[in-house]
């Protein structure tokens, strides 16, 4: 928690002596409208991922259960991390940075800065440094959606929607279905090892509707937006 009033703090004085402007700008005052764009974006990673992982686990036969060791206690110091990781990263990729970078380079340059730095960071917190093709990839993965989630705060005008969409996603893959290295957590497959097993057509299928589709999905969202409220902004 200290880290993100830091942040907080380097984000005023960023602003405050670079464009003399305050925290604001970054959408902390959001109308209805961002409010009703912040719920879906939300809710479309969590409709995305529930139907793309329960759809894989009924395919190779090992359907998902409750865990019936999880505790009240580790949903909770999960839920925590999942959200100050998502607050810290949003601030510093998609906060006060990106909105200077939009002000001084263009909004098309700033996107980019932003993406292909969200993709580097990656490399460290997902321990790839020195492996070529796991950097490609995860490289690859992460600057896409860096993108995404850069595009969808200049298209809202406040961090709360990429904050929305990276939590949204987070909390599905990571806490609902236990996809990371955070252990098992709310739900756990009924099987270790799948009674089904798959080729490289199907994990390659299954690749590019993760991580290409859902980004095109957003985008499409995004671009929804930027249509029906041509900017929006706060009150």
């Amino acid at each position: 928690m200290a880290g993100l009033i830091v942040e907080l703090i380097i984000s005023w004085v960023l602003l405050k002596f670079i464009l003399h402007q305050n925290l604001l700008v970054l959408g902390f005052k959001i109308n209805s409208k961002q409010l009703i764009a912040i719920i879906i974006g939300l809710f479309i990673p969590v409709v995305f991922l529930v139907i793309y992982l329960v759809g894989i686990s009924l395919w190779v036969k090992s359907t998902y259960r409750l865990n019936p060791l999880y505790t009240f206690a580790a949903f909770k110091n999960a839920s925590s991390y999942v959200l100050i990781s998502v607050i810290y990263e949003e601030l510093i990729f998609r906060g006060a940075l990106l909105y200077i970078l939009i002000k001084k380079i263009g909004t098309q340059k700033a996107l980019l800065v932003s993406a292909i730095s969200f993709g580097i960071y990656h490399w460290f917190t997902m321990g790839v440094l020195g492996q070529v093709v796991p950097m490609l990839f995860v490289f690859t993965i992460t600057a896409i959606m860096g993108y995404i989630f850069a595009l969808s705060f200049s298209i809202s005008r406040t961090i709360f929607l990429p904050m929305a969409i990276h939590l949204g996603y987070n909390f599905t893959f990571m806490i609902v279905f236990s996809r990371s290295n955070m252990g098992e957590q709310l739900l756990i497959p009924m099987f270790k090892n799948d009674p089904v097993k798959t080729g490289v057509v199907f994990q390659t299928v299954t690749t590019v509707i993760h991580y290409i589709i859902f980004p095109f999905i957003v985008w499409l969202y995004l671009n929804y937006l930027k249509k029906r409220t041509a900017s929006i902004q706060p009150t």
